[in-house]
Order: C-alpha cells, then structure tokens, then sequence
C-alpha cells in the first residue's frame, strides 16, 4: 500500500503543477489604425483667384494713401472692399472670413480721423492674413530690402517707408520674416529733434509721432499675434498719415501729393 502511494505522489504533484501555470493565449495581432482622411483643398476659381487679386490691389492703394495721408482715398478703397460683391466660385468655407474682412473694411470707411481709420486698416490687415494663415494660401510678399543705418531725415524717411511696406506684406502674406524685417525697420533709433523742422508747433509733434512709431514697433513682441500685429501697424500708419498731412510731405520727405483734408 506504501509503495503504490509513493508512486502516486509524483503524479499527484506534477497534476498540481499544471494547475497552477497560467498559460497565457497567443497576443493578437493589433488592428492596424484607420487612415486619416484629409480634405483635399477645393481648387480655386479663376473668377474668385481674381476677385482676391483686386482686393490685393485696392489694400496697397488705400495703404498708399493712408500712409500720405490722404484720409478720403484711403476711406473710398476700405468702402470699395466692403461693398465689393461675391465671386461667384467663391468657396463657401471662405464665407465667414470673407465678412470679417468687409467689417473691418467698414470701420476704416467710416473713419473720422487717422486714429480711427489706421486701426480699421490694420484690422483688416490681420483678417486678411489670419485668412490666409487658415486656408494655407500665401501672397507673396516681396519687398526691397531694408537699409540698417539711417543718418539724414531723408534716408531715414525713405526707410520707414520701406518698412511700412514690408510689413504690411508681412501681415497679409502672411509672411513672418517680412513682418520682421519691416517692424525692424521702423523700430530703429529715432531721430535726434534737431533733425526735425526748426518750427517749435510742427517740430515738437513730428518729433512725437515719430516717437509713436518707434516705441509702438519696437515695444511688439516677436511672438506677437496676428490681431497685436495689426492693431500696431495701425497705430504706426495713423501716425504717418497725420505726420504727412501736417508737414506737407510724402512719405520720402518730397512733396505731397493731393490730399482731401489738406488746407488749400
């Protein structure tokens, strides 16, 4: 009796052991992930890609005349983008910017002095760009490029006109080193007042608009958004505006031309 139950103690042990193992199932193979769809961007219509092209075109000529100071010119081309019409192949997607964009354009029509309107110019600036940023679409930026020393009142004139420029390039593009280039351009050192016109009225506010525009650039972080970019070009552009029409200047320090609000 001993002997068969030493004989079954080995089995006995042995069936206890596979008992007690775990046997862990073959891992399944992972599902592979599902693809990511991608919407493929609607081609755009040669009617709507020339509707854009006009807006392009009407946006440099109210900056031109915002910048000289022409305050009815600038505010009949932000009327002319606020009213202008549809394309017809415009995408739908692009509806609601499309709106904003005419609001701001609004804004700056209906503008009772630079302040007013360089802020509505900037913002239309920024929806233009913000736009752009969303939909992947560039404008080319182009642009001379900037001279980094200034000396004579002409020189320095002619290079903050540069930067206004590149800038706005930059803003609409959008194009990140054009906005810095430009922005770097007209935060550079002012002028000393002795460069100014010797006249104590005209001089004491140029040398403070021209103080505006320096510390309004160079006071813009490099990260800045797009609404902080646009509402600093504005302030800048408010203050070219006003610097021309009061000194009788263009932008590069010649004679101006026309101006609407300017005393005959």
């Amino acid at each position: 009796m001993l002997k068969n139950v030493l004989l079954l103690l080995p089995l006995a042990l042995l069936c206890s052991c596979a008992e007690d193992e775990v046997v862990e199932p073959p891992s399944a193979t992972p599902a592979a992930p599902e693809p990511t769809v991608v919407e493929p961007t609607p081609r755009l219509g040669e009617g709507f890609r020339f509707h854009m092209a006009t807006h392009l075109d009407r946006t440099k000529r109210g900056l031109d005349a915002l910048i000289d100071g022409r305050l009815e010119d600038a505010r009949a081309e932000a009327r002319f983008l606020a009213e202008h019409p549809d394309a017809p192949d415009m995408p739908r997607a692009w509806r609601g910017d499309v709106e904003s964009m005419r609001a701001a354009a609004r804004s700056a029509a209906e503008a009772g002095d630079f302040a007013a309107l360089g802020a509505g110019w900037g913002r239309l600036g920024a929806t233009c760009g913000g736009c752009h940023r969303k939909r992947d679409v560039t404008v080319a930026a182009g642009g001379a490029a900037m001279p980094s020393n200034y000396s004579e009142l002409g020189d320095h004139m002619a290079a903050h006109a540069l930067g206004i420029r590149r800038a706005w390039a930059g803003l609409v593009g959008p194009s990140d080193r054009a906005w810095a280039d430009g922005i770097r351009a007209l935060s550079d050192d002012a002028l000393p007042s002795s460069a100014f016109p010797a006249s104590e009225e005209v001089g004491s506010r140029w040398v403070m608009l021209a103080a505006q525009v320096h510390a309004t650039a160079s006071g813009l972080p490099a990260d800045a958004s797009w609404g902080d970019r646009g509402a600093a070009l504005g302030t800048i552009l408010a203050a070219c505006g006003e610097c021309h029409v009061m000194l009788g200047t263009g932008p590069d320090g010649g004679p101006a031309s026309r101006r609407d609000d300017a005393p005959e």
